[in-house]
């Protein structure tokens, strides 16, 4: 009775001993490699993605998300089903290029055949909103002015840029700002543009009908 007693004790802590023995020879021999390999592969990631943002002037930037997409959604040639994909945002600068230009959102897929980050494709919305800013290089300043307490920063954005351009002028507006805390700027903006539009429409006018009338003036050296 006793001898089966001890058996029965004795048992269980053999197992335990045997099943710790496994556990950590298969960490060493398994785990522990395999996170190196998988540190070591996320630090060359991140060098690729850095080459890449660094070929777009991107000097200063923080990782915004790390999510998984199906590779019908990406543009990347993978044999796995679904794809990395890294939004950045850019803290050296404004996320969005010139108003002339495609909008840069900062999104990239990792492509394990190709081993680089390639960005990905706009979306639908993405590509309205590139369209909606372009349009503001035809608008005026006076709209310029007007837009700058719009709700959308990127539209903010661009009509203070366009604002500086065109003018000259410069009243101390951030567009990274609350539209609320930019009251006494906007103001500025408003009563100079009030005081100076017509001088400006007349002076644009005059610029595009000598444009038109010795168009040679406004052609490149190689073209005379």
């Amino acid at each position: 009775m006793l001898g089966t007693r001890c058996g029965a004790s004795i048992l269980p802590a053999i197992v335990k001993r045997l099943l710790k023995r496994l556990l950590l020879k298969t960490f060493l021999y398994v785990g522990l490699p395999s996170l190196l390999i998988a540190g070591v592969y996320g630090w060359w990631a991140k060098s690729r993605l850095e080459q890449s943002l660094a070929s777009s002037n991107v000097k200063s930037w923080t990782l915004s998300s790390f999510t998984f997409v199906e590779r019908a959604e990406s543009n990347v040639d993978a044999s796995l089903s679904r794809v990395l994909r890294v939004v950045v945002k850019r803290t050296d600068g404004a996320n969005y290029r010139p108003y002339n230009q495609a909008l840069v959102h900062n999104v990239y897929d990792w492509s394990p055949g190709k081993s680089q980050w390639i960005e990905a494709a706009p979306s639908l919305e993405e590509s309205a909103e590139s369209l909606k800013l372009q349009s503001l290089g035809i608008q005026t300043p006076g709209q310029h002015v007007d837009q700058l307490a719009d709700p959308n920063v990127h539209i903010r954005e661009v009509a203070s840029t366009l604002l500086r351009e065109r003018t000259g002028q410069d009243f101390g507006y951030r567009f990274d700002r609350p539209p609320e805390s930019q009251k006494a700027s906007i103001e500025k903006w408003r009563s100079w543009w009030e005081k100076n539009k017509v001088s400006w429409i007349v002076g644009k006018t005059i610029e595009a009908t000598t444009g038109i009338l010795n168009p040679s003036k406004n052609a490149a050296p190689g073209n005379k």
